[in-house]
């Protein structure tokens, strides 16, 4: 028995050539606090372009850059507060935090607890957000003796529980767990535009959903080469020996030859030692293309009295993806 194979008709082959810069954008969450996507394409994955410039996302949830530490009133006022000063990220734009002595925290009636919640707005104002009232503390947000919910587009520095007694503010009062901005760990889902939380953000801004999250992106512009040969990258197949299952382990590096003469040479010099976006389609007419990104590397053969070939090898960063359009 013998298989034919299907000859590449129209074959066509784009790269990533240019950028359009998008952004800032609030990116929607896709219900779980983890993953988070933008209204765009594709992400850039270019580090370093031809010009020396970073085009990869900037990913940037609301929340604290460093200081505005919260603690108990200096001077000793009761009910009250202090803020120090320090930067924040709300909207994608950096706020400046000035220092704020004796921030008014409310007291529950007698005999009852409440647990409000010291917040920061876009304009680097500081107020305090006053919980429910409850026979006993509760860690549950919005429930009686437990902390409030934040506003969106609001920051929490602290949660302070305090009984009916008229006092100052003691420090075991004060629960310093700000929304860090620089915390959260992510990765990028780039054929998706998409950006997934190593853990899920805290669900505690009003509607029981996580802080708002913000992204500036460079989507890649497309232009085509008159490459000679493609090979795309693979992903190699294991078996995993404990379990005996198949496991992706790693990708073989791709190969393409390109002539290395007017503009295709241009474009090789361009893409050289650097991050782009792939995109393959066996049939120009048809509904089916793979897309990879990868590190290109250009090397080239001198043949006197012949025209130059190049061999870019393509070590793919991330694993490549078929579609249909």
């Amino acid at each position: 028995m013998s298989i034919q194979l299907s000859v590449a008709k129209n074959f066509s082959i784009l790269v990533e050539d240019g950028f359009q810069a998008r952004g800032p954008a609030l990116m929607a969450d896709s219900g779980d606090g983890r993953f988070f996507t933008c209204g765009g394409a594709r992400f850039s994955l270019c580090e370093k372009d031809e010009n020396g410039i970073d085009r990869t996302p900037g990913v940037r949830p609301d929340g604290v850059r460093n200081g505005c530490f919260v603690s108990a009133a200096a001077d000793g006022l009761a009910d009250a507060v202090d803020v120090g000063h320090g930067t924040a990220w709300i909207g994608y734009a950096p706020v400046t935090v000035q220092a704020a002595a004796n921030v008014a925290v409310p007291r529950p009636a007698s005999g009852m607890k409440k647990t409000s919640s010291v917040a920061l707005d876009a304009t680097g104002a500081v107020s305090v957000i006053g919980g429910t009232d409850g026979a006993g503390f509760s860690a549950a947000r919005g429930a009686a003796g437990g902390p409030p919910f934040v506003p969106a587009g609001k920051i929490e520095l602290a949660t302070v529980a305090l009984s009916h007694n008229a006092a100052a503010v003691k420090e075991e009062e004060i629960s310093f767990m700000p929304e860090y901005s620089h915390a959260p760990e992510y990765g990028l889902s780039p054929y998706s535009c998409g950006v997934r939380f190593f853990a899920p953000l805290p669900a505690i801004h009003e509607g029981g959903v996580a802080r708002n999250v913000w992204i500036t992106w460079d989507e890649p512009i497309m232009a085509a080469v008159d490459a000679v040969s493609l090979r795309v990258p693979v992903a190699q197949n294991e078996i995993d020996p404990q379990t005996l299952k198949t496991v992706r382990r790693k990708i073989r590096p791709g190969l393409m030859k390109v002539p290395l003469a007017g503009n295709q040479g241009d474009l090789a010099r361009r893409i050289d030692r650097t991050v782009r976006l792939f995109e393959c389609r066996p049939d120009a007419a048809g509904n089916r293309r793979e897309l990879f990104y990868a590190m290109v590397e250009t090397s080239a053969d001198y043949r006197p009295m012949e025209a130059m070939e190049g061999d870019l090898l393509l070590f793919a960063v991330e694993f490549p993806v078929a579609e249909t359009f």
